[in-house]
């Protein structure tokens, strides 16, 4: 099942996947939502709202700024101040990461990571049951 985000935008309601969403910017309360195809959609709103619906929906979304809200699906690569994501073409976006939500990003990294490695070591552990 997929899961959308839904916004207002020149008078249409506008609903997207959350997989096409690498990250959400924001500047002058309007918020930019730019899609891994390249294309940026925009609408009117705050950040903290944005954030907020997501998190009450349990979504893979993490702030790194207080102007950028990331699809965590789409991060590629992490380094300490630096975020980079990927988009359709493979291109990467290099963001910012805020001196404030530094901290809360590596460990959410970190915590991505070791369910990563978690998840391949049962899928490993199954496929030998199964293999037997």
């Amino acid at each position: 099942m997929n899961a959308y985000f839904q916004f207002t935008s020149k008078k249409e309601i506008r609903k997207v996947a959350l997989k096409e969403i690498m990250y959400f910017s924001s500047s002058d309360r309007v918020i930019s939502v730019h899609l891994t195809n390249g294309t940026v959609e925009r609408f009117y709103g705050k950040l903290d709202g944005v954030e907020k619906e997501l998190k009450e929906n349990n979504k893979r979304f993490l702030r790194i700024h207080q102007s950028y809200l990331v699809n965590y699906d789409h991060v590629c690569r992490l380094r300490y101040t630096k975020i980079f994501l990927a988009g359709d073409d493979g291109k990467e976006i290099e963001l910012e990461i805020s001196e404030r939500r530094m901290k809360a990003v590596h460990l959410a990294g970190i915590v991505a990571l070791v369910f990563m490695v978690i998840q391949k070591h049962m899928n490993k552990r199954y496929a030998l049951k199964f293999a037997r």
